[in-house]
């Protein structure tokens, strides 16, 4: 074999070996993408579940009914609201603990149906040895951070939901107003993050997605 030709197929060795590296680098990314995506979408398919009775407004009707045989209904008692307003804005808490209950649960239905499109296209990027550009391998590992830290926040909610609606069950009478209005808010604003948090998951597979199109679509 003469010297030139060594050095050609040495070069041809060479590039090829870069080439493997560098497809082995995409595919590392897109892995690492598809398993922060399922991690998040594991937790939030095992947050604490709702009972449909603590979906029911029926103890806060029994509420009412306590507090128009009683005698204090319009005693404010030294305080902001008397306890008919505060059983009006409990059952207002309530009626939005149920609207987004039901959005969560939609939202949730829509991730898993964007995660599965996200698995098929980066399985059509590594059969295709896709090389990504240096932008969009930062952006991956950017939504690759993001997503850990979406399923950190959300494990950090479990227990604060629908377990607190549990807690209160036997518990609703006038002497526990207080506790059930903070309640009731507490629930709602642990729902509203979980919600937030799903959505976001939802759209960064859907723009991954979009991404890998780029690269695969003609």
């Amino acid at each position: 074999m003469s010297k030139s030709l060594k050095t050609i197929l040495l070069f041809s060795i060479m590039f090829l070996f870069s080439f493997a590296l560098m497809a082995c680098s995409e595919t590392n990314g897109l892995i690492l993408l598809e398993r922060a995506a399922s991690q998040s979408i594991e937790v939030s398919d095992s947050l604490d579940e709702v009972d449909d009775s603590d979906l029911s407004d029926a103890a806060i009707d029994d509420l009412g009914v306590e507090l128009s045989s009683s005698s204090i209904m319009n005693l404010s008692l030294n305080e902001d609201l008397t306890p008919y307003e505060k059983i009006v804005e409990i059952r207002r808490l309530h009626t939005l603990i149920v609207e987004i209950h039901f959005d969560i649960v939609d939202e949730r239905d829509q991730t898993r149906i964007a995660f599965e499109t996200l698995r098929t296209s980066i399985a059509s990027a590594r059969e295709n040895s896709i090389i990504l550009s240096d932008e969009d391998k930062v952006q991956v590992e950017q939504w690759v951070t993001e997503l850990k830290e979406i399923r950190t926040e959300l494990q950090a909610t479990i227990g604060l939901a629908y377990a607190q609606m549990r807690d209160l069950r036997g518990t609703y009478t006038l002497e526990n107003l207080d506790h059930i209005l903070s309640t009731h808010q507490d629930v709602l604003d642990v729902l509203n993050l979980r919600l937030e948090k799903i959505q976001r998951t939802h759209e960064i597979l859907a723009a991954a997605n979009d991404l890998l199109l780029t690269y695969l679509e003609p």
